[in-house]
């Protein structure tokens, strides 16, 4: 078996000048795209994926902010165990991922965008 991932480079939770790779989706092998919860969607949270030599591939393709890439993942044992469950859901930290609608793939992209709005909006509070 195996996934698709999408990554793209974003600017860290912690540090908005620090960039950091985030999981913009996991689609299977029938097209089937699943969006992990906000606070696991940071490749610092997926270190089996991190063991893989597809991952260093990926890692050394992103360079800037905003690039993006997908690729396939063939699933190890250690892998199976991460993401998908004994009845075959797709599930990260023994929680269930939440399917994509193929119309919303595009609110998706920009993992940060509600915290884009919030500073927005704060800013304007504090000029306004």
């Amino acid at each position: 078996m195996k996934l698709q991932f999408t990554f793209k480079v974003v600017a860290s939770p912690k540090d908005e000048k620090t960039n950091v790779l985030a999981i913009t989706s996991i689609m299977t092998e029938d097209g089937k795209r699943y969006v992990l919860p906000e606070d696991a969607m940071y490749v610092s949270a997926h270190k089996e994926l991190q063991k893989v030599n597809t991952f260093n591939k990926v890692k050394a393709s992103l360079k800037r902010r905003h690039d993006k890439i997908s690729a396939w993942f063939i699933l190890t044992d250690d892998l199976e165990k991460t993401y998908i469950d004994e009845a075959g859901n797709l599930e990260f930290e023994d929680r269930i991922l939440q399917e994509m609608d193929n119309e919303k793939n595009d609110d998706i992209e920009n993992p940060s965008l509600a915290r884009i709005f919030l500073i927005v909006k704060h800013q304007m509070l504090i000029s306004g």
